[in-house]
């Protein structure tokens, strides 16, 4: 059960295409990009925090965040081919719009700060990624934010930790060589959807597993469920520290035809584990995504995203501060 104010609307959020039936096989699942291929998406995450996440503007104002949606559309092009299977793929932000739900000390004064995120996002900042042809993002920066001062790259530090969990939906792997070997069902033993809102990194095991559920002309739907442990680093000697069980549900649809993503919808919630739990005093906040992407037509008008605005709480609920932010160089 997800827990916390924002839980039915996260709930609502998250719609499965089909219902899990016997699957057939199927090949030719790869993405494929070409020099003048753009692609546009519409793409949003709601998070719900076990944490408090730090957001500031560039001056003077600071803020601790609980909850966040980040809506975005972003319009991606193929930069280079990385020899035959992967690209560099560079991404114009059109639109975003921040929203979020500020801990109790900051109630009515983080609307600033999240329209100059939002801002920033729309208007300075440029998205580079790095994509095998199986699906898998090796690799995603965030640039045009300034950087000249610790502030500034703190900032951005945070801004692409959250850009991650909004770009999450191409992380989906598809089967190596775009064959299943006639199982209908394939495996993905990491994936960024599973990771933690954390400057440290994120640890532990988690693994996804795709089913295959119909394909019609050429366009393949697929379920994605995954479960694991994982945590926010590690001690010095390896002991997981501030553990969470995960689990996801989810589906995407891909066109083989074009090599592209249609559409991408999941739900993940993770609980702490009882020694986290323990270790935190017995707060036990959950943290819990609710992830879309839809296509859109590239040369469409752009969806309305709606205005930066502060999210409200009946009960909110104080979380553990949250951790100094680490070098900007550091993985999420």
């Amino acid at each position: 059960m997800v827990r916390g104010f924002r839980g039915a609307v996260l709930l609502a959020s998250v719609a499965v295409f089909l219902a899990p039936t016997p699957a057939q096989a199927t090949d030719g699942l790869g993405w494929q990009w070409s020099a003048d291929t753009a692609r546009r998406w519409l793409l949003r995450a709601q998070v719900d925090l076990p944490s408090a996440m730090p957001l500031a503007a560039r001056v003077d104002t600071d803020a601790q965040v609980v909850a966040f949606t980040l809506s975005l559309v972003v319009t991606c092009r193929m930069g280079q081919e990385l020899g035959r299977n992967a690209w560099e793929l560079v991404c114009d932000i059109e639109d975003a719009s921040l929203s979020a739900l500020p801990v109790e000390l900051f109630r009515g004064r983080t609307l600033p700060v999240l329209e100059e995120w939002t801002a920033a996002l729309r208007d300075q900042a440029t998205l580079r990624l790095t994509q095998a042809r199986h699906g898998r993002l090796r690799g995603v920066d965030l640039e045009g934010l300034p950087s000249g001062t610790t502030r500034e790259q703190d900032i951005a530090l945070w801004a692409r930790l959250a850009l991650l969990r909004a770009l999450a939906p191409l992380d989906m792997e598809l089967p190596k060589r775009g064959d299943d070997r006639g199982s209908g069902a394939w495996r993905q033993t990491e994936a960024m959807a599973l990771h933690l809102v954390t400057p440290v990194g994120t640890s532990g095991g988690a693994r996804l597993e795709h089913a295959l559920q119909q394909e019609r002309e050429g366009v393949v739907d697929v379920v994605v469920h995954g479960e694991g442990v994982v945590a926010e680093g590690a001690s010095a000697d390896g002991q997981l520290l501030h553990a969470y069980t995960m689990v996801l549900d989810g589906s995407y649809r891909f066109d083989t035809r074009e090599g592209t993503l249609l559409e991408s919808r999941y739900m993940a919630e993770a609980r702490p584990t009882a020694g986290s739990v323990s270790a935190e005093g017995g707060a036990g906040f959950s943290y819990v995504q609710a992830v879309m992407l839809k296509a859109l037509p590239a040369d469409g008008p752009l969806p309305a995203l709606g205005r930066p605005r502060e999210l409200g709480a009946s009960a909110a609920q104080a979380r553990p501060a949250a951790p100094q932010p680490a070098d900007p160089g550091s993985r999420d």
